[in-house]
């Protein structure tokens, strides 16, 4: 299946657009598929605008999984062109269909928009398939020349062109095509001779014949002996009237092995095919019937060829009633096949006097009028014809509703639902509607409900076969109509009141029924409620009663007034216009706060009268107030935030530029704790900005490892812009092996110490940085270390305010390279292990070890002295060397082997 998703399946029929149909009508197709027939299913169009290539396979050809096909086309996003020709072609060769028999259906809104000509491509496929046919559903399609193009790829393939309007168009022209597709036979009933084979098989038979013959041997080829010619006929049964129209005959090569080999041509009504002569397969079908036979065309003239159908005609009726008049429309007559496990499979299904003809055998027919159904076991018999009447034995159930008994019928808005009920008194939902339904259902009880707005009601009803049941429900209801106003006399809230309904329990526990707001009318069942109005937070509660076919239209009265208001910096300064946050708080008598609500920019709040605690908050000042709400009056409060803004720079010296980035500044309270600690307040980088309650606070600036701090004073309504001097500069080192060398590019690593020593001679590291560190760092002296390898130096250095320093650092250092051998031998490339010692031995005698490497080591060291050892398996040996500065040493070492 080929489905059309380019961006014109969004235009709308009725209300709904060309691709929900689409997947609507898919849907119910795929949930009655035959589970012998693969489907795969491509679109195009979907995923890009403008591209002729966006074509894609979204169901491989396999036996159909209708949930898992269905979740990826709901999936699908309309949106591009249509290359429909180029995706009808990749569906034939994902088919292979030049090697075996395939089918494509199209289904599409419009004509082809890319390089391809749909009249050709159909041509060629037919020309070089085995038996390949497009079947085409043209979808909400006026345009003639649109149509015919479609039209032309379905006629040279030897498929069938359906137009489809809406939604019933289009199930009706996937029905058909589907039948076309699903139930044609796929090969001939005549075969060759068989194999020797373990055990034998009976000869197949000719399915049409009523006395089933031997099947012929293998046809020779065909004779080039002079013009003949083949002559076709169908008839439903033996002997049968031959069927003049509507009856569609394929004609096939046939192959050696029985096969059916490539169609040569197709025809209605009773065709001449002018054929050379030869074994052919001819495939016929008239409606639901099909039958398919081997054919011999005789050189000597004109073959005339009668296909016995072996089929009947069935036009069957419904009653409501037994021996009542038949149905004359809305019935719907679905014809079943049972396999051999008993499953049904759908063949069919058509509607208003459905004549049917199908081959001979056992179908199961169910007819559906509105809810009402029957379903009946039939045998058909070649030339036999069935008019059969099914009993839907069903009544008319038209009921309506009334607020109170007596009172007139509602006219709309009134929902019925009717249930079957089962003997544990479970409910199960057959249907529901609206305004004055009328439901024809099989005779019975069931479960009629009634619901008009919250009020419901319900009864029992009892069917009786062709009688008219009218039950009038009683609602038994009334309606609320409530509105709310801020005081006693003010007028009644227009707009943003949400009105809450509730029942209540013996135990005073409330259930929530509805809520609805703007000027509510419910329609409730009678009894007691709880009625909440709510007006931003303004609350009200009221009990009420509902009576039959009475109104209730309680006023809720607020008891609220509404609260606005705005913060200053100081007192004569104008409101603060954004970034304020007012929090209101109830207080209670042990002046415990709790939150009610907070807002920003310009709030305005409704609110029940009675006190409050208000609070401003504008960055890190804050100022509270107590206010009053009075009903149906407002209160605007201004709130003195007594506050002044921070706006601190730092810079490396006195006088220096501020440093523009990656300081960070840190507020403090200026008082101490016990322990000496100040509380940090907040910190903030880059260009800071702080609002501050007047007060004296410490401000800390740190630059990477520099910084300093000042107190300051902040005043109500002014700024205080301090800059802070770091008295720093920057050190920038790096280190080389030799006084002359290069610095080393990478795997140094830099400490940076206090000068000063504790009381055991050690120094706080202060940091360490690698690759080519740069620090900040206050005026002073410090040590500081490079580390290169097993090769280190270090040098006391001074920093000054405002001042670089950039130092190289040289670690009299050389490189080792060592290499080993067995002596006499060849250098060793692997398991032999390198150990580096002090040359100078311990008191002991002993050398102390450095570090050992394996295979080919290289190591970094101060110039001087080393012993070396090399050792493997085969022995060791010891040799003293020499480090220079900025050069390398790559000694080799003979192994002695070891003697036994």
């Amino acid at each position: 299946m080929v489905l059309d998703s380019s961006g014109s399946m969004w235009g709308q029929i009725k209300g709904r657009t060309k691709i929900d149909i689409s997947r609507q009508v898919i849907e119910g197709l795929l949930n009655d598929w035959d589970s012998n027939t693969d489907l795969g299913i491509i679109t195009y169009g979907h995923r890009r605008k403008g591209d002729c290539g966006d074509i894609e396979m979204v169901v491989p050809i396999s036996t159909v999984e209708p949930d898992r096909a269905m979740k990826v086309l709901n999936a699908i996003n309309p949106k591009g062109k249509t290359p429909l020709s180029a995706a009808v072609k990749q569906a034939a060769e994902a088919l292979k269909y030049t090697e075996e028999r395939a089918t494509v259906i199209l289904i599409s809104d419009g004509r082809e928009t890319c390089d391809m000509n749909p009249c050709e491509l159909g041509t060629a496929l037919e020309k070089s398939g085995v038996d390949f046919t497009t079947h085409v559903i043209g979808f909400d399609i006026s345009d003639e020349r649109d149509r015919a193009q479609l039209e032309c790829l379905a006629n040279n393939t030897g498929g069938e062109y359906f137009s489809a309007r809406g939604a019933a168009g289009l199930h009706d022209a996937m029905v058909k095509t589907v039948e076309i597709v699903t139930r044609a036979e796929p090969k001939p009933k005549v075969v060759p001779k068989p194999e020797p084979k373990p055990e034998p098989k009976p000869e197949p038979k000719v399915e049409a014949k009523p006395e089933p013959k031997p099947a012929p041997p293998p046809p020779p080829p065909p004779k080039e002996t002079g013009p003949a010619g083949l002559k076709l006929m169908a008839t439903l049964e033996e002997g049968g009237e031959v069927l003049s129209r509507d009856v569609r005959f394929r004609l096939f090569e046939a192959k050696q092995d029985g096969k059916r080999g490539k169609r040569l041509h197709e025809a209605t009504g009773t065709p001449f095919f002018d054929v050379k002569p030869g074994h052919y397969v001819i495939e016929g079908q008239y409606d639901l019937a099909r039958a398919t036979e081997m054919v011999e065309v005789k050189a000597d003239g004109t073959t005339n060829h009668t296909l016995v159908l072996n089929a009947a005609y069935l036009k069957p009726t419904a009653t409501l009633s037994e021996g009542g008049a038949a149905l004359e429309r809305d019935v719907t007559f679905t014809i079943y096949k049972r396999d051999s496990r008993g499953n049904r499979s759908r063949i069919d299904y058509r509607s208003h006097k459905p004549v049917w003809h199908l081959g001979a055998g056992h179908y199961l027919l169910k007819a559906q009028y509105d809810l009402a159904v029957a379903e009946v076991e039939i045998e058909i018999e070649a030339g036999v014809d069935n008019e059969p009447m099914l009993n839907l034995n069903a009544g008319l159930l038209k009921p309506s509703a009334t607020l109170s008994e007596g009172s007139e019928a509602l006219e709309r808005d009134v929902t019925f639902t009717i249930y079957s009920v089962n003997e544990k008194g479970a409910r199960q939902r057959i249907d529901y509607r609206s305004h004055k339904p009328v439901w024809h259902i099989g005779a019975g009880n069931y479960l009629l409900k009634a619901q008009y707005d919250l009020a419901v009601a319900e009864t029992e009803v009892d069917i009786m076969a062709e009688q008219e049941s009218g039950p009038v429900l009683n609602l038994n209801a009334g309606f609320l109509k409530p509105v709310a106003s801020l005081s006693e006399s003010s007028q009644p809230l227009e707009r943003d009141v949400t009105f809450t309904i509730y029942s209540v329990n013996e135990k005073g526990a409330r259930q929530r029924i509805d809520y609805r707001s703007h000027k509510p009318v419910w329609h409730i069942g009678v009894g007691n409620y709880l009625l909440k109005a709510q007006y931003d937070l303004a609350v009200t509660e009221t009990e009420i009663e509902i009576m039959a076919n009475q109104g209730t239209e309680p006023q809720l009265n607020l008891k609220a007034g509404y609260l606005k208001p705005a913060a200053v910096l100081s007192e004569s300064s104008q409101p603060i216009e954004r970034d304020v946050t007012f929090t209101i708080y109830t207080v209670n008598e042990k002046w415990a706060r709790q939150r009610i609500d907070y807002r920003s920019h310009k709030p305005v709040w409704h609110i029940g009268e009675g006190s409050y605690l208000l609070k401003a908050q504008y960055d890190l000042s804050a100022a509270e107030t107590e206010v009053e709400i009075t009903a149906a009056q407002g209160s605007e409060p201004l709130l003195n935030l007594n506050t002044g803004y921070l706006k601190p720079v730092a810079m490396l010296s006195e006088g220096g530029k501020p440093i523009e980035r990656d300081v960070t500044f840190s507020l403090y309270e200026t008082k101490t704790d016990i322990h000496g600690n100040r509380r940090r307040i907040d910190y903030r980088s880059h260009k800071p900005v702080w609002h501050l309650g007047a007060g004296s606070y410490l401000l800390k600036a740190q630059y990477d490892l520099i910084s300093a701090q000042t107190e300051i004073e902040i005043k109500p309504g002014t700024g205080t812009e301090p800059a802070i001097n770091l008295n720093g500069g920057y050190l920038r080192p790096t280190a080389a092996l030799s006084a002359e060398g290069k610095p080393i590019e990478r795997d140094v690593t830099f400490s940076l110490y206090e000068l000063k020593q504790d009381l055991h001679g050690n120094r706080r590291r202060i940091d360490y940085r690698s690759h080519k560190p740069v620090w900040h760092l206050g005026a002073g002296k410090y040590l500081l270390k490079a580390q290169y390898d097993l090769a280190y130096t270090e040098m006391e250095i001074e920093m000054n305010s405002g001042v670089g320093n950039d130092i190289k650092l040289n670690l009299d250092a050389g490189y080792l390279r060592p290499s080993a051998k067995i002596k006499d031998g060849e250098p060793i490339t692997s398991g032999i292990t390198f150990t580096l010692f002090e040359s100078k031995p311990d008191l002991h005698g002993n050398h102390r070890r450095i570090d050992y490497r394996n295979n080919k080591p290289v190591w970094h060291l101060n110039s001087g002295t080393y012993r070396l050892r090399a050792s493997n398996s085969s022995g060791s040996h010891e040799s003293d060397i020499e480090i220079k500065a900025g050069e390398g040493t790559e000694p080799m070492l003979e192994i002695e082997p070891k003697t036994e």
